[in-house]
This record gives structure tokens, C-alpha cells and sequence, in this order.
């Protein structure tokens, strides 16, 4: 759990059987699951946490690191440069997606037309 007080994204898991049948389709929708997240903010004050578990044979021992977000401005700037690029990249492939299936149904014509000429060059000369 990370109370940054900045927007971040995250990152969701993809299913690969899709990918397999149509690896296009998958490389294009990539960067689709990167999601930003909500934006918590923990207040100056006093909190509680609880952490909850169901192993009730064994006794469990849990450690919570608290960090200053403000303690690591490279850290951040970092980040949010990381995120910013990958959500720039997805606008790009997104464009990128279109062109490239648009290239690829004139390019299955022309490979189509071509065969087709090709068997009546072969038809017109054995005749």
C-alpha cells in the first residue's frame, strides 16, 4: 500500500492464451493494462493498520516499513518519467496499430492479386 499523494499507474496481468492466436493484436493492447491508480493520501495524524490472516494454526509475524515519500525526490521524478514515457509510447502504438493494419489489408491484396497474376501468366503460356 503506497500513500505517494502523486498520481501512479499499475501495471494489470495479462491473460497469454489471446496473445498465442493473435500475437499482433497483443503486442498492440501491451500497454493497454497500464492503469493509473487511486490517489491516497495519508493525513499527518495518528492511523491504525490492521493486518488480517487465516492461518490460525501458526502464529505469523508482519514487519510495516512507513517511508517519507518526500525523502526520495530523484526516486519520484524518476517514476513519474518512467510513467510518462509509457503512456506516451501507448499513444504512439495506438496510432502506430492503425497504420500498421491499414499497410497489412493492402498488403494481403497486392500478395493475393499477385498469385492471381501470376497463375494467368502460367495459364497463357501453356496455351
Amino acid at each position: 500500500m503506497y500513500f505517494l499523494g502523486f498520481p501512479v499507474y499499475r501495471f494489470e496481468q495479462n491473460n497469454s492464451a489471446p496473445a498465442a492466436k493473435d500475437p499482433d493484436s497483443a503486442f498492440f493492447k501491451r500497454l493497454d493494462s497500464f492503469q493509473p491508480c487511486d490517489i491516497n493520501e495519508l493525513k499527518p495524524g495518528t492511523h491504525f493498520f490492521a493486518v488480517y490472516g487465516d492461518n490460525f494454526f501458526k502464529s505469523a509475524t508482519y514487519t510495516i516499513e512507513i517511508v517519507c515519500a518526500e525523502s526520495f525526490p530523484t526516486e519520484k521524478e524518476k517514476l513519474q518519467s518512467v510513467e510518462a514515457k509509457i503512456l506516451t509510447k501507448r499513444a504512439e502504438l495506438s496510432k502506430f496499430e492503425t497504420e500498421y493494419r491499414e499497410v497489412l489489408a493492402k498488403f494481403t491484396e497486392m500478395t493475393s492479386k499477385y498469385t492471381q497474376e501470376m497463375q494467368t501468366v502460367c495459364l497463357v503460356l501453356m496455351l
